[in-house]
């Protein structure tokens, strides 16, 4: 991810290409030319210009992206009148300007992201045709990769490092215990580094993912800023009284997903004779639920929280 153009996205994918294994890059793609590929052979997929890819109303392409996180994943087509399973399971590495939501969460929690910035110093420019350093480094590699190469599939992983950030480092800090205990403990810093990096937009994100079951729950279409922050407070287990959670703090949070606090009215009442208050509408939400809040929220989850919210 980069925060403009000219950071060196482009570049990484180019380099990546003369390193991985049986390189797909691309600048743009649909889910049948990955799983149509993957059907006939592993590949690594290189998909440069994702902030292009419209993730957010392709819905196909997004589950093919999030099912091959993990060894398994695949998709039915039914070819001549017939199922047909694809697998969708990949390495993969994307490159996106981070406009405002170029990637759907799910698969930035999928992800390991790196941010990038454009570099001050003068740079020799990467030449496609002079790699014969890298040739010598996807040699190396390939001597590495042998048939009788055995990793520790469990490694001992830092302390706190759980769920999704857990399993995307799980096999790189395998690959670095490969190489002795120095390189192992450098991958366990640079995971804890990287999750220390992505702690802030995570909480965002559960904000989101909290600010849903409450509106839905207590099925409204707007909530004042006291309001909602109260009904923050009182949800079991999620934190928010002990940060603590203010109106204001609410208002800092939501600010880069285009959530901005506005005047409400109380729903039915003629606004002559009541009072407006800074709030939100749910419809402000929306999109933001649907770019970053996963769908697969458990049915014991969803109902302690509306009952609690009920009898509140």
């Amino acid at each position: 991810m980069s925060p403009a153009p000219d950071c060196g996205k482009t570049t990484a994918m180019s380099i990546l290409e003369k390193l991985v294994a049986r390189p797909e890059k691309s600048d743009n793609t649909t889910a049948a030319a990955i799983y149509w590929l993957l059907d006939q052979g592993s590949r690594t997929f290189l998909l440069d210009e994702m902030d292009n890819a419209e993730l957010l109303h392709n819905g196909t392409l997004r589950s093919v992206l999030n099912s091959g996180h993990r060894r398994g994943g695949t998709i039915r087509r039914f070819i001549g009148g017939r199922p047909k399973r694809f697998p969708t399971f990949a390495p993969m590495a994307l490159a996106a300007i981070n406009t405002h939501q170029p990637l759907p969460w799910p698969i930035l929690s999928r992800s390991i992201r790196i941010n990038m910035q454009r570099s001050r110093k003068p740079l020799r420019r990467f030449d496609s045709n002079d790699t014969e350093d890298l040739d010598i480094v996807r040699g190396q590699v390939w001597l590495w990769a042998r048939p009788d190469l055995k990793l520790n599939l469990d490694p001992e992983m830092p302390t706190g490092l759980r769920t999704r950030p857990r399993d995307n480092w799980l096999p790189l800090v395998s690959i670095a215990d490969s190489f002795g205990p120095a390189w192992g403990q450098l991958a366990r810093e640079a995971a804890v580094a990287f999750a220390h990096a992505r702690r802030e937009e995570d909480e965002a994100v559960l904000l989101l993912e909290d600010t849903r079951e409450i509106f839905t729950a207590l099925n409204v279409d707007r909530l004042s800023s006291k309001t909602l922050v109260e009904h923050l407070h009182a949800l079991t287990d999620a934190g928010w009284s002990e940060l603590p959670l203010t109106p204001a703090k609410l208002a800092k949070m939501l600010a880069p997903f285009g959530i901005k606090p506005k005047a409400i009215w109380p729903k039915g009442l003629n606004r002559h004779r009541s009072r407006s208050s800074k709030g939100y509408h749910r419809d402000q939400f929306e999109p933001a639920w649907a770019a970053y809040c996963q769908d697969d929220v458990s049915p014991a989850q969803k109902s302690s929280k509306i009952r609690y919210l009920r009898s509140a």
